[in-house]
């Protein structure tokens, strides 16, 4: 006999647990989405931009190259695509509570020891053990403890979470510059570590719970009664999803928006700088793109709710190729704050709708399990498609040839999404 949703499955409690008494919404999921956001706002502390604010204070005291401080990050990245299975396994069988914890707290100590560090080698190793954990067991975690308690509304929810990284990297870079010029890199690091205890472990360990499921709720706050089945025995397995189509195509669809994705970020600066513009200039353009990825961010659960998330990701790719476009040809100033503009708007919005596609295709049960099958072959994109290009740039001395293998990959990520044929459950 199929098991009901608000029925416990293997491996969960016979009765419902009790939850942490909040003020506020009626119902747990909203606390819970708060947690994970402040908890993806305090990782953003082992990200890109916050270790960009350390390159010049550790090059001018240690006397280390950009390429040497880069190889803890490429590392790190690497390190997260091979755990990624493992985590999701552990997320979909214990929840995110204290896998993400863990890996909060890893962090903290990691932190604390980059702060007391006095060689490469202790950097680099601690490096990539931060960004490993961040990666694979926190950034990603997040997504799908959100994506288990919302369906309906979780586009929403995913973009709620998705700008809560967002302003963390808009605000936490600026911070530390600041810290760090008046009291050493030394006490950057350590305030960071402090900012993850308070922001990450806290709340993941108060708020954070699996499944509502696990506590006699439905997803969204719906009624027992509700017209919206939640039934987790009719989501697919790892096993049942690799054998369809569909699964292969949102795969390469990732795959192929992670690594333009990343390539933009990283060459943004230097292409715009190659066509004429001032690095100030090509900074605010930057900035700009970064100001409408939150919109974006926040309008991608409207849009996903009126054509399905599957549908909303493939037109926030189509755009991103566009803009790809434009990018690789604006001379002005103005030229390329608009192309930067058209460009964040859909990037921001591709972000919670890529994580949010998995979820509407094959359901929670397997959730984490689905998504961490995919990032050993998507996450390493982040580092190997900036790489590539800087290659080719190297060898042509020119951007013209990878803006237009930006746009493509952006155009066949649009292209595999519209091919995916849903499962016979359909999208939920």
């Amino acid at each position: 006999m199929r098991t009901s949703a608000v029925e416990v499955e293997a491996g969960a409690p016979s009765e419902p647990r009790a939850l942490p008494r909040v003020r506020g919404p009626r119902y747990y999921g909203w606390t819970v989405l708060a947690a994970c956001s402040s908890a993806l706002f305090g990782a953003v502390a082992l990200s890109n931009p916050v270790l960009g604010a350390f390159v010049e204070p550790l090059e001018e005291g240690f006397g280390w190259s950009r390429t040497e401080l880069s190889i803890g990050l490429t590392a790190g990245m690497f390190g997260s695509a091979a755990t990624a299975p493992l985590v999701g396994m552990l997320l979909d069988r214990h929840g995110g509570r204290w896998v993400m914890a863990s890996a909060a707290l890893v962090m903290c100590v990691v932190l604390l020891l980059l702060a007391t560090m006095q060689t490469l080698w202790q950097f680099t190793a601690l490096y990539a053990i931060g960004r490993m954990v961040q990666g694979s067991a926190v950034r990603s975690a997040t997504y799908v403890v959100a994506s288990n308690w919302f369906v309906r509304r979780r586009p929403l929810a995913n973009g709620v979470v998705s700008t809560a990284e967002r302003v963390g990297q808009g605000t936490l870079p600026l911070a530390l510059s600041f810290l760090i010029a008046g009291a050493g890199w030394r006490a950057g690091w350590f305030a960071l570590s402090v900012a993850v205890l308070v922001f990450s472990v806290i709340p993941i360990v108060w708020w954070v719970r699996r499944r509502p499921e696990d506590h006699g709720l439905l997803p969204d706050g719906d009624p027992s009664s509700g017209a919206v089945s939640h039934d987790l025995e009719s989501d697919l397995t790892l096993r049942e999803a690799v054998r369809t189509p569909g699964y292969w195509s949102l795969a390469s669809a990732l795959v192929l928006f992670t690594l333009a994705g990343a390539v933009v970020n990283f060459h943004t600066i230097p292409l715009l700088q190659e066509q004429g513009l001032s690095l100030s200039e090509a900074a605010g353009a930057v900035t700009a793109f970064s100001v409408a990825g939150i919109a974006g961010g926040l309008l991608a659960g409207p849009v996903a709710l009126r054509v399905t998330s599957r549908r909303a990701f493939a037109g926030a790719l189509a755009m991103q190729a566009v803009a790809v476009l434009l990018l690789g040809n604006a001379a002005m100033p103005l030229e390329a704050s608009g192309a930067a503009l058209l460009y964040g708007l859909p990037f921001g919005a591709a972000i919670p709708l890529g994580n949010t596609v998995v979820a509407d295709l094959f359901g929670r049960r397997a959730l984490g399990t689905i998504r961490g099958s995919i990032e050993p072959a998507q996450l390493p994109m982040m580092a190997l498609g900036p790489l590539a290009v800087s290659v080719w740039f190297d060898a042509s001395g020119s951007y013209g040839g990878p803006v237009i293998f930006v746009a493509v990959a952006f155009a066949l990520a649009a292209l595999a999404l519209l091919a995916v044929r849903p499962p016979a459950s359909g999208e939920r």
